[in-house]
């Protein structure tokens, strides 16, 4: 699904955050993999939650895979059986 242009627009890096939330990294991780200090990577996962009118990080996941705005993400089966 692609984004509609009526839909909210997030940022690359909005998205690129929002695509490593719904990898299940937490926002120490994010801020680790960027190098970006941790309030940073929750003020862009706040912005996107605004943006979409979302309650909460699923919900900002959920939203945006639906719209198209980042990529919808499977798990492999190693790690569906991870503790």
């Amino acid at each position: 699904m692609k984004s509609d242009p009526k839909s909210p627009q997030l940022t690359m890096r909005e998205k690129e955050i929002i695509s490593l939330v719904a990898k299940g990294k937490t926002s120490p991780e994010i801020s680790g993999l960027l190098s970006l200090p941790e309030p940073t990577i929750k003020k862009y996962i706040k912005n996107a939650r605004i943006k979409l009118n979302a309650t909460n990080k699923a919900h900002v996941v959920a939203i945006a895979v639906t719209l198209g705005l980042i990529a919808s993400v499977h798990p492999t089966p190693q790690q569906m059986d991870e503790p």
